[in-house]
């Protein structure tokens, strides 16, 4: 006996059946991943790295042409191409495809560590990205209130950014815009000269005195001390009382006495103040400073479901800021996907509900109709959880090949009505 056969001779086995197969996908269907388009991965992978203050030709020369021979030993490597840029060095490197991406990125992090020390001083450390459609933000939300823009980045980091990255689905929330707090030390050269100093002097002098490290340990008797050397500059005082070099004036105090020190102060050859960073991405909305935060969701989640969390969990987070402070939805790209994938469902809907009509009027049968009406909501539960458990999106490739379904199962629901309606065993029968 075939499945058709024993379907006609067993109904109560098969109802069950059915019914339990669309009650398991009714439960594991929200875990069913919504996107606008299917994650794409490119095999490649990019390569940042910032060295203030330098210019193109010393960013090609110091820092793109060394990055670039390191990486050049990367496995599956087959294109590698660079733009060196004012104070910016970026390198995209384009793998075979079937590449295992993610060794290809630990070896090219593995040969950048390997670089390190090469690198001019001054020069960040490399940062290496992979490429990735699904890694665009889900929500921008925007903090702005009647605050400085340093103060305004400050709450978004500290209060805000980590509330939102608890919350469910969020892979990361990146803050944008305000300003940050610098210290400022502006060289006058002729006092430089003056002291027959050189920036690399000061440079050193910075670098030597603001320093926290283990000096290692001390064991005495049956006790044991950390040693840390704590030189760390805490106040802009204290970075204008730094000394630089000590000299000697060349003149005794007193006949046998020997000459007379004298030490270089920053003071004494830079304006030291409390500046901003110039560099920082201003945000400006409706002409009122502000700061912005890009919401990233996780890799195969459902982007909807993350952003309804985030817009949720907005309001708890408005009521723990300072007064005059807000926290609002700039920009929701989940809106687009949204609306594309309703006119999506309502197409598959009136289409399905069209053939149902169509082939009422042609089979003038209501049984049949019914029958054929409940297989395609069956059908496309059942892929739907095959979609899942196999870790695949609903987006528009996939949506599309469902509708096409739809239309093979219509298909195949006629030709089984036709065959059971003309031979009672079953048989498929002209």
């Amino acid at each position: 006996m075939n499945l058709s056969g024993y379907s006609v001779k067993h109904p109560v086995t098969i109802v069950v059946f059915y019914g339990l197969i669309i009650g398991v996908a009714l439960t594991i269907l929200p875990n069913l991943g919504i996107d606008l388009f299917p994650s794409t991965a490119r095999p490649v992978l990019s390569v940042w790295t910032r060295y203030p203050g330098a210019g193109p030709t010393d960013v090609e020369r110091n820092v793109t042409e060394r990055l670039e021979r390191a990486l050049a030993r990367s496995r599956g490597l087959v294109n590698m191409t660079s733009n060196s840029m004012f104070e910016t060095s970026f390198i995209n490197l384009e793998f075979a495809y079937g590449t295992d991406m993610d060794k290809a990125m630990i070896d090219a992090q593995t040969l950048l560590n390997r670089l390190a020390n090469s690198l001019p001083d001054g020069a960040e450390a490399p940062i290496v990205r992979r490429f990735d459609m699904a890694a665009a933000p889900v929500l921008r939300l925007i903090v702005r209130g009647n605050y400085p823009p340093d103060q305004l980045r400050l709450f978004a980091e500290d209060e805000i950014q980590a509330q939102i990255e608890r919350v469910e689905g969020v892979a990361a929330a990146e803050v944008t815009g305000g300003t940050t707090q610098i210290v400022r030390v502006a060289v006058a050269l002729n006092r430089l000269a003056a002291f027959d100093l050189t920036l690399a002097d000061v440079n050193t002098a910075l670098r030597g005195q603001n320093i926290v490290s283990s000096g290692g340990n001390l064991r005495r008797g049956t006790r044991e001390y950390q040693i840390m050397t704590q030189e760390e500059l805490v106040s802009v005082d204290q970075i204008r009382r730094l000394v630089i070099r000590t000299i000697n004036n060349g003149q005794p105090a007193q006949p046998g006495q020997a000459n007379r020190s004298q030490a270089v102060r920053l003071e004494d050859i830079a304006d030291v103040n409390i500046s901003y960073d110039d560099t920082a991405a201003r945000v400006t909305v409706n002409g009122e400073s502000g700061v912005y935060i890009q919401v990233t969701s996780e890799a195969d989640s459902n982007q909807v479901q993350v952003a309804g969390r985030v817009k949720a969990a907005l309001e708890e987070i408005n009521h723990t800021l300072p007064r005059g402070i807000t926290l609002d939805v700039l920009t929701d790209n989940t809106i687009m996907v949204t609306s594309t994938m309703d006119q999506v469902y309502n197409n598959a809907f009136q289409g399905a509900l069209l053939a149902m009509l169509v082939l009422f009027v042609f089979l003038r049968n209501i049984k049949g109709t019914i029958i054929v009406g409940l297989a395609l909501p069956i059908s496309i539960l059942l892929t739907l959880t095959c979609m899942i458990i196999f870790g695949f999106t609903l987006n528009l490739l996939t949506m599309t090949g469902l509708i096409m379904g739809m239309g093979m199962t219509t298909d195949a629901s006629i030709v089984m009505l036709y065959i059971l309606g003309n031979d009672n065993d079953c048989i498929f029968h002209f």
